[in-house]
């Protein structure tokens, strides 16, 4: 019996082993003008639809209210839309616990790099309410790329490797 079963093939075995997701996968590429690695585009291409999943922590973007539409999430539009969101209470200064976010918001967003590493959202802990997982978008280029967790409870650019 084989015990170290990539995520591709445990999918296989369960009888999931056509794929769906190539359009999605396209698109998304073409969006965010970014490459994909292997290892996601492989998982991907069969996870998009497939019931088996439809109650996981992963994602395959960003869901939209009311709606079963899946839109790609990077970082970076996470936290355009959290700043959206805000900008109009921030008089002359935020709480102290939006600062730093009130600082990125101070910066245009091609320097936001200086300041927090951009990742491409694939998945929360949305149950527990504890974070979100991510690949670092300059790690795309990898086959096989670490992935990151973000803690809610932590500052937004302190990501760390799972």
């Amino acid at each position: 019996m084989k015990y170290d079963l990539s995520a591709v093939e445990m999918l296989k075995m369960l009888g999931y082993d056509q794929p769906t997701g190539g359009e999605w996968l396209e698109k998304l590429k073409q969006e965010k003008q970014i490459s994909l690695p292997k290892a996601y585009t492989e998982f991907m291409e069969l996870m998009v639809d497939c019931p088996l999943l439809g109650t996981s922590n992963l994602w395959i973007g960003k869901m939209e209210h009311k709606t079963s539409a899946h839109i790609p999430c990077t970082f970076y539009d996470q936290l355009q839309e959290m700043i959206d969101d805000r900008k109009d209470c921030w008089s002359k200064c935020p709480g102290k616990y939006e600062r730093s976010l009130y600082d990125l918001f101070q910066l245009p967003a091609e320097e936001w790099s200086q300041t927090v590493d951009n990742y491409l959202v694939i998945g929360s802990d949305y149950a527990g309410g504890m974070g979100e997982f991510g690949i670092r978008i300059e790690d795309l280029q990898k086959d096989d790329p670490p992935v990151y967790w973000h803690k809610d409870a932590d500052s937004f650019s302190m990501w760390k490797l799972v």
